[in-house]
This record gives structure tokens, sequence and C-alpha cells, in this order.
């Protein structure tokens, strides 16, 4: 096997996980991990193996200390073939994690803000360490994709499956004005993230309102760009709420006009 060469190894590497997605389940959240087994056929088939296993990488800010076991020693060579690092920020639960929504279910934002930069002091010492090891140069597109806590799998079923303000629980505008006034996650003690190479594109994705990452303030942003001096791209996925609400209210202006208008008719 060790003779066989890389690019037809690349091939029936790259048909196993074709048919892998289509046997296993579509919303498996690591199905790729399946692959682990064919690793230890040979060393050419494990660095094929790995280089298709490790070029997306999701990970939890909870799960960093076993993400940064995964490129101790000589496993440092699997650096060289991530492509994409997605990172999910996790946070604590909130005052009242069993409420059905943001009315009662209110989020501790300097306990956010203190657990945010805490997991991107981590984040990027464990990252700037691994760089430190590196034998060539790897370059990353980090990707910060989702703020999560784990309290929204201990709700009650009724109000992740029915909306409170259905059941008359809430209104909708107590909700948003809920959330408009719940305050903003901050990145504080920056001077204790490290300088990052290698990382050439960062992307933020955080316009979703189920997103705890849209409610970032966007200070983070220079403060982390200074710590990538390698950086070449940024994406940012984010949405000014209070522009999106005042366009929102003229709109709805204009369509009541329209609509008195034609009953003037």
């Amino acid at each position: 096997m060790d003779k066989t060469p890389p690019e037809i190894l690349a091939h029936i590497a790259e048909r196993i996980v074709d048919a892998q997605k289509w046997y296993s389940n579509p919303y498996a959240r690591r199905w790729d991990a399946r692959l682990a087994p064919y690793a230890s056929v040979s060393r050419a088939w494990k660095a094929c193996i790995e280089r298709l296993t490790f070029k997306y990488i999701r990970v939890s800010t909870d799960e960093l200390d076993t993400f940064a076991t995964l490129f101790s020693g000589h496993d440092i060579s699997r650096l060289a073939y991530i492509s994409i690092l997605n990172v999910r920020v996790m946070l604590p639960p909130p005052q009242n994690p069993l409420g059905c929504c943001a009315v009662v279910r209110i989020p501790d934002r300097e306990a956010d803000s203190v657990t945010f930069s805490a997991a991107m002091s981590k984040l990027f010492t464990i990252l700037a360490e691994m760089e430190a090891r590196a034998t060539e140069n790897c370059p990353m597109h980090l990707r910060f994709w989702e703020g999560w806590r784990h309290s929204r799998f201990q709700e009650p079923k009724g109000s992740t499956l029915v909306p409170c303000s259905d059941q008359g629980l809430h209104l909708r505008r107590e909700i948003l004005e809920a959330k408009a006034v719940s305050g903003q996650i901050h990145l504080v003690h920056e001077d204790a993230i490290p300088v990052v190479p290698g990382v050439t594109t960062l992307e933020f994705v955080g316009g979703s309102e189920s997103n705890e990452l849209s409610y970032l303030n966007t200070s983070w942003i220079p403060k982390i760009v200074q710590r990538l001096p390698d950086l070449q791209t940024l994406h940012l996925t984010t949405e000014d709420k209070y522009d999106h609400g005042r366009h929102k209210r003229h709109l709805r202006r204009e369509s009541k006009l329209i609509v008195h208008f034609h009953s003037l008719i």
C-alpha cells in the first residue's frame, strides 16, 4: 500500500467519504470520523486520511484541550492539513435557563464577556503554540460560526416547539424589547491574547437572531485583527439591529399609507 501513488490513495479515500455521506445520517456532526480506522493501513494511507479528516475542523471552546492534544508531538504535521477551523463559542447559561424566552431567560453579559474573552485567549494561545512548532507554512481560515449555551438543551419542549408569544405568555414586542436591552458581549483583557501567525482569513458569522455571537460588540474586530499579522481577508456577517428595525418600521408605515390611500379611492 505504501507504493500506491498519493493521487490514487486520495481518490480511494474520497470515494469512501462519498459513500459514507450517502449511507450515514446527513445530520451527523462528524461523519468523517469514521475514516479514522483506515489510517492504520499504512503510513501513506494515514497521511491521506488525515489530510481529509483535518481539512475542515469544527471545535467548541469547551473542547480546546482535546483539540490541542490532536497536534501534540509529531502530530503537529496535521496542522498543515487544516483549511478551515470552525469555532463554536460556548457561553454560560443565563439567569433562569429554563425560562421560555428572553423576557425571563436573562443573560449575564458580564459573565458572557469574561467567558468569551477567556476562550479567545485560550484558542489563540493554543494556535500560537502550534504555529511555533509547525515545520512548514500553514495558512488557515479561522471562522467563528456560532455562539451557544448548553441551557438550550434543557429548555421545556413547549418553549422550543411553540413560541411563547403564540401561547400568550409574552408578546413578541416584549421579547424583542428584552433582547434589545440585554446588552452586548465585549472582548476584555485583549492584552492576554497572543499574536497568531498563519491565519490568512478571518470570518465572523453573527447575523442570526438565534446566534449569541450577534450580541458581540464590534470593538472586538480591530482587537483580534491586530493579533493576526498574516491576515489577508476579513469576512464579516453582521446585522445592525437598530438599522434593521428602523427599516422595518419605515416599510410598515409605507404599507399602511398605501392601504389608507386605496381605501380613500
